[in-house]
């Protein structure tokens, strides 16, 4: 989200935060006018992901030029620029500048392949490198924004846009186009609605956007600052709400009250309101201890590791894990074993 002559401009990365929250949408648009700082936090781990994501378009760019393809690397990012090397027919264009004025992007690949347009009889297609293992609806958005705006450079409707994977084959992922240019468009529409109006007063509430959101810090300062329900360890967003409904909105509130629930919850067992009533208590005890407070649960024939057998010397202990750092892609499962 920019700035640019009093008007917002817009990118893919503000429509795929619109879709994981509301409220970054408004902090983004309140610091782009000038209303408040840009965050002072910044994750380690995903600047490691986004170095490891530049790795990977390199990659797949020395891929390219290996295997004979003719690459054109951009280096003015204008309309005229992408259109002109269009024109010109080079396999693939790297880091091709898109923009209608109101929306902007810069597509990581462009891939010529047959079928009539105004270049000729040929036109281009979106390949975007990622490294995650599984599309996310969020790619998928990026990819469709691309293709509109490629659209209307090469008066045509690109039939496919592609995800290149990491792995020593490179592999990719083809989607239709058509088969996500309705969600694409109810997403846009209903972002677009909310830039076009006035802004309008959040609440930062919890959502897996926050594992990688820059404001983070802020919303979880303004969290404490509310003693908000979401600082109870292991509770979800469905008990969190069906808790606000009934008229308890704090930790405090809840952990001091005597019973889980004032009426039999509508979403959601009794067993979990029993067990998040419980550690607030454990954690708004420690909160005025100073001390990190722990209630041990009581043991229970044949549940947890009382399932396991009596020890024996042929024992073998199993974990899996996942490394999605690994270098050729990630790991999903990371599997090993031990044995005395």
């Amino acid at each position: 989200m920019k700035l640019e002559n009093s008007n917002i401009q817009l990118s893919a990365t503000d429509l795929v935060n619109f879709l994981g929250c509301k409220h970054l949408t408004e902090l983004d648009r309140s610091h782009v006018l000038g209303e408040i700082d840009a965050p002072d936090w910044a994750d380690p781990a995903l600047a490691l992901l986004q170095q490891k994501g530049i790795e990977h378009e390199n990659e797949y760019l020395n891929f390219l030029k290996e295997n004979g393809h003719s690459v054109h690397t951009l280096t003015e990012y204008s309309n005229k620029a992408t259109l002109e090397a269009m024109k010109n027919g080079y396999d693939y264009i790297y880091q091709a500048n898109l923009n209608d004025g109101f929306w902007s992007g810069r597509a990581d690949f462009l891939k010529r392949v047959d079928g009539a347009s105004v270049l000729g009889d040929f036109h281009y297609e979106i390949e975007d490198t990622k490294l995650a293992q599984e599309t996310k609806a969020g790619t998928l958005l990026q990819l469709c924004l691309y293709s509109e705006l490629l659209a209307r450079l090469q008066e045509r409707e690109p039939e496919y846009m592609h995800v290149v994977k990491p792995g020593k084959e490179l592999p990719k992922e083809t989607y239709r186009f058509a088969g996500y240019k309705a969600y694409y468009l109810m997403i846009k529409r209903q972002f677009e609605s909310v830039v076009s109006n006035r802004p309008k007063s959040s609440y930062p509430e919890p959502v897996s956007k926050c594992n990688t959101c820059r404001w983070w810090k802020k919303c979880d300062t303004q969290w404490h600052k509310d003693d908000h329900l979401s600082l109870i360890a292991g509770i979800k967003t469905m008990h969190l709400k069906e808790l606000e409904r009934q008229g308890i909105n704090t930790l405090d509130s809840y952990a001091t009250q005597n019973k889980p629930y004032n009426q039999k919850p509508k979403k959601g067992n009794t067993e979990t309101y029993d067990k998040i009533h419980k550690q607030s208590k454990i954690q708004l005890k420690g909160r005025k201890s100073g001390n990190v407070e722990y209630e041990l649960l009581e043991l229970v024939e044949k549940r947890g590791l009382n399932r396991l057998p009596v020890p024996s010397k042929g024992d073998i202990y199993f974990d899996i894990e996942g490394d999605h750092y690994y270098e050729d892609g990630g790991l999903e499962y990371l599997l090993g074993f031990a044995s005395r």
